[in-house]
């Protein structure tokens, strides 16, 4: 399906670029091709089977595709919202006829914040931020901008003061939230609008307790492992025996491994710090098995000429081959091709997170362990097991790659073992 009055309503009308507007329109064909083949398939069944194919970003791609279709085409259900995309993505022009002054001072507000957002992503890219830390920064400056209501160059510092009240008044957010709000919104005065922000007095801070992590004993993590999948339970021994985050691992490359030394090369981990910590010996020999059978992948994607995969920061453009290289190849890569969003590149990416993580949860609930647990909470309980085996605190802060040794002291608190061996009376 090639419609172009579709195309030229989103580059012209909803000011969408070229590559986007692509990339929609390519979502709507699908649509009909499933259409075709299922005349009474919602848009709901539609998503569902894309879920089954495709990364979920690139479902809500999709999804943003339809809506703005059926809206084009006058074709959108009045009162089933289900499938509705959240703005700024939400088209405000009824039909294809000259916009009326009010859709055209809506359309104009549109504009801004897409010129303003634009900027902040160019920033973060200029100043190598993950595309984690992108996603998160544009996502509190889209919420800002729906509580606000107001044009970019309308902003004052008092908006900040205001939202972040609201985050602790009437969302009642946790103080990490908060602080990550504000972090964003920071960044997105000084680089975007150049308004500096000093003064945040008067501004309500979020009182919700901080709670102990959970944490999972040596015997409910040895349980949960047996009813894991070979590759994720690999991947959540590697979590647990290293303390790393999920992301951390989900990035690791074959170059970040040690055998020889027993080490795991952390890069660009949270802060974009890199670190070393613990490669168990016990895992060696099943990590090398696992290599063993993602080269075939490897030689596969040579074979079949397909791009390289994702190189950090600037790499890509100094060593333009590198990324074909057998070094840099993904730990855990997907088995499927995705565009990538930095580039819009056809690569091979690694695992997506929320795959090991729904393994992790049935992994749980065949275990018959009841506590609200993680993959996170693996790099918890490797903290904890540590201190309760006597290790030292600061040992503990580097491998986990804290910046504050009070953030390890944390695990002190949940210790199980009593260093001070004291007795409750019950027990005398």
């Amino acid at each position: 399906m090639h419609d172009n009055s579709f195309y030229r309503y989103l580059t012209e009308r909803l000011r969408y670029n070229e590559k986007k507007a692509t990339y929609l329109q390519n979502w709507v064909a699908k649509y009909h091709a499933f259409k075709k083949g299922r005349p009474f398939g919602s848009v709901a069944d539609y998503l569902s089977m894309l879920s089954a194919r495709f990364e979920p970003w690139q479902v809500l791609q999709a999804k943003e595709a339809v809506y703005l279709y059926l809206r084009f085409t006058g074709k959108l259900p009045k009162h089933d919202t289900s499938y509705k995309p959240t703005p700024p993505y939400k088209a405000r022009v009824k039909n294809t006829e000259d916009p009326k002054p009010q859709e055209q001072r809506e359309l104009s507000v549109i504009r801004l914040w897409d010129e303003a957002t634009r900027i902040m992503r160019q920033s973060l890219r200029i100043q190598h931020k993950s595309y984690a830390t992108e996603k998160t920064y544009l996502g509190w400056v889209e919420r800002f901008a729906r509580w606000s209501r107001l044009t970019p160059d309308k902003l004052t510092e008092q908006h900040v003061k205001k939202y972040l009240s609201h985050l602790a008044v009437d969302r009642k957010v946790a103080v990490a939230t908060q602080r990550q709000a504000f972090n964003a919104l920071l960044y997105f005065y000084r680089y975007v609008l150049a308004i500096p922000i000093e003064d945040l007095s008067g501004t309500v801070a979020s009182k919700i307790p901080q709670r102990l992590p959970v944490v999972l004993s040596k015997k409910e993590i040895d349980a949960t492992l047996l009813c894991l999948p070979v590759l994720h339970k690999l991947m959540c021994r590697i979590i647990y025996g290293g303390g790393l985050r999920i992301s951390e691992c989900l990035s690791l490359r074959i170059k970040d491994l040690d055998f020889e030394n027993g080490v795991l090369f952390v890069r660009a981990g949270k802060g974009n710090k890199d670190r070393k910590t613990l490669f168990p010996q016990s895992l060696h020999q099943d990590v090398k098995t696992h290599m063993a059978h993602i080269h075939l992948l490897y030689e596969d994607d040579r074979a079949e000429h397909r791009n390289g995969v994702m190189l950090p920061f600037a790499l890509e453009q100094k060593y333009p081959l590198a990324g074909k290289e057998w070094k840099w190849f993904w730990l855990f890569p997907s088995p499927k091709l995705s565009i990538d969003p930095m580039s819009g590149i056809v690569r091979r990416h690694h695992i997506y997170s929320s795959t090991l993580q729904g393994s992790f949860k049935k992994a749980l609930d065949r275990a018959g362990i009841q506590k609200h647990a993680t993959v996170h909470t693996l790099r918890h309980s490797f903290a904890t097991h540590l201190i309760e085996h006597g290790y030292d605190i600061r040992s503990i802060q580097e491998l986990m790659g804290h910046s504050d040794v009070s953030t390890t002291m944390i695990y002190t608190h949940i210790a199980e073992k009593n260093k001070l061996s004291v007795i409750s009376p019950l027990d005398f």
